[in-house]
């Protein structure tokens, strides 16, 4: 999965945390350019490029 910034703004060296948000995903921590977030019981970590979040790694958590 992938979160672009909007075409023709350029790249960005900041992370833009409201791409995530406005996907759903709700930011849990953060470091450099790498982010924990979950969506529901799902959970992602992104990677900021510099054009937007890439997707590293991510899992459903298993309801008890």
């Amino acid at each position: 999965m992938e979160l672009r910034s909007t075409p023709g703004t350029g790249l960005s060296f900041e992370p833009n945390f409201e791409l995530l948000r406005s996907q759903g995903w709700q930011i849990c921590s953060w470091h450099g350019r790498y982010c924990v977030a979950f969506q529901g019981s799902h959970q992602g970590v992104f990677e900021w490029r510099g054009d937007g979040w890439h997707a590293v790694n991510s899992h459903t958590r298993n309801a008890a």
